[in-house]
């Protein structure tokens, strides 16, 4: 009897272990899976200080101009900004 008992505590610790083992894989799974969430949260902070710079330039363009002063897009002189006006880009000494 004393074998049976030992047989069957050895097989619920062994069944125990599968089952935290399967637990710690399932953990480690969906870490991963979460960890694409940031990277798409990322991308999108990136799009959208890209999406801040463009509507400045698509208001200043000469397409805009040529419209509202009905004359030739090629007529138009779009001075550029000097390097100090932008703000995203390394300071120079």
């Amino acid at each position: 009897m004393d074998s049976e008992d030992d047989f069957d505590m050895r097989s619920n610790d062994l069944v125990d272990a599968v089952e935290r083992v399967e637990s710690a894989v399932a953990r480690v799974e969906q870490a991963v899976k979460d960890k694409w969430s940031s990277a798409v949260i990322i991308g999108w902070m990136i799009l959208g200080v890209f999406l801040v710079d463009v509507p400045g330039n698509l208001w200043h363009s000469k397409f805009r101009y040529g419209v509202e002063y009905s004359v030739d897009a090629d007529k138009v002189i779009v001075a550029t900004h000097p390097h100090d006006c932008a703000f995203l880009a390394a300071p120079l000494d």
